[in-house]
């Protein structure tokens, strides 16, 4: 089921706006609002789902009241625009032996793009080109890891970079170290600052790793690193101790490493404003995530899944303008916090602050895949 024409325009204008650009309240309510319309036509089992609960597109007054998906429906309904047994591109969720990943069905994968690249410029590379840094991801490659959205957003972020060579570093059998410290220090001797994208726990082996053989080194200034996080409390993993020592190990600035908070069931993603505020200072530095002005989350209550007041913690629900071929509200399983993130210019972000995971809620996340090739 095609989008209609009208609505498709003003989406698509909308993911021309910058990543720190305000969007007025009124027009994310009638865009959203709007999708959300549609897609409950053109996904079946999300519009029964919203008429199950009364609150069909002609029940609700405001975006705030659109019904989220919970995540785990994805592992279990077809919760996409895109026919069964039409071609596709296919995301999966990080999935444990124990548990089935979730499965994203998209016609294209250029709204996906088009969202990542405006708000990944805007909080880790504000003030350099793409194809002026070195790129090392501590990340598998899509043959190792096939279907990964996280793996996926590296490929597109260094096919614009015009980045060639081994850029992948975690292998089926872990951490190909001696490549990844030859790239380092060929990039070091000419000045090139390095582009970091690895998870929490990729770092933590990382550091283990340098320690182990009592390595270290000091990265170009400008090298930066961008934490996706994923250690989801598989294992006791300290998100600032971890980069503590791979600052100490590498030479970083740790004003320049910052937090990414993304998710395969949404097109867009989230930033920590260290970075920004440190080279471009237009922001506050926070431990807070800003997203784009076409996302916005809601904090509900775990019980009643009614919205808290902000500041208190709750389930968050993410809206996601970005998201067409499958369902824009989305009920995660993680606990958080509504903030606001104050500007130069006297203006505020609203950002989340993320506490973990629900009591019972099933560990997910790219760490995971970096945790099964690093034991």
């Amino acid at each position: 089921m095609n989008v209609p024409p009208a609505l498709l325009t003003r989406l698509d204008a909308l993911l021309d706006h910058a990543a720190l650009d305000a969007l007025d309240d009124a027009e994310f309510d009638a865009l959203a609002r709007a999708t959300f319309a549609w897609q409950c036509e053109a996904i079946d089992a999300y519009g029964a789902y919203a008429r199950a609960l009364g609150r069909g597109p002609g029940a609700i007054g405001s975006w705030r009241q659109i019904p989220g998906v919970f995540i785990g429906a994805f592992k279990e309904v077809h919760l996409s625009r895109v026919a069964p047994g039409d071609p596709c591109v296919l995301f999966e969720t990080s999935g444990t032996t124990l548990h089935r990943p979730g499965r994203v069905r998209l016609s294209s994968t250029g709204r996906y793009e088009a969202a990542l690249r405006p708000t990944f410029r805007a909080f880790v590379l504000p003030d350099l080109a793409a194809s002026d840094v070195e790129w090392v991801c501590l990340l598998p490659s899509a043959d190792v890891r096939p279907g990964s959205s996280l793996i996926h957003m590296a490929e597109t972020l260094l096919a614009d970079a015009g980045a060639t060579g081994r850029r992948f570093f975690l292998d089926r059998d872990g951490l190909a170290l001696a490549d990844l410290l030859d790239t380092m220090r060929r990039a070091t001797e000419r000045a090139r600052p390095i582009c970091l994208l690895a998870t929490t726990i990729a770092c933590a082996r990382l550091a283990d790793a340098l320690s182990e053989h009592a390595l270290s080194l000091s990265l170009p200034a400008g090298s930066r690193l961008m934490d996706t996080g994923g250690a989801k409390g598989r294992r006791d993993y300290d998100r600032d101790a971890t980069h503590a020592r791979i600052c100490a190990r590498l030479g970083l600035d740790p004003a320049l490493v910052v937090g990414e908070f993304g998710m395969t069931e949404l097109a867009s993603q989230r930033y920590e404003t260290t970075l920004r505020a440190r080279l471009v200072g237009d922001i506050a530095p926070a431990r807070a995530y800003v997203g784009p002005p076409w996302l916005r989350t809601r904090v509900l209550d775990p019980t009643t899944l009614e919205e808290l007041p902000r500041g208190e913690v709750g389930l968050l629900v993410h809206h996601d303008l970005a998201c067409l071929d499958t369902p824009a509200a989305v009920l995660t399983g993680d606990l958080g916090r509504a903030v606001t993130v104050d500007c130069a210019d006297g203006s505020t972000r609203e950002a989340i602050v993320p506490v973990g995971r629900a009591p019972g809620a099933e560990l997910r996340g790219c760490g995971l895949d970096a945790e099964a090739r690093l034991r």
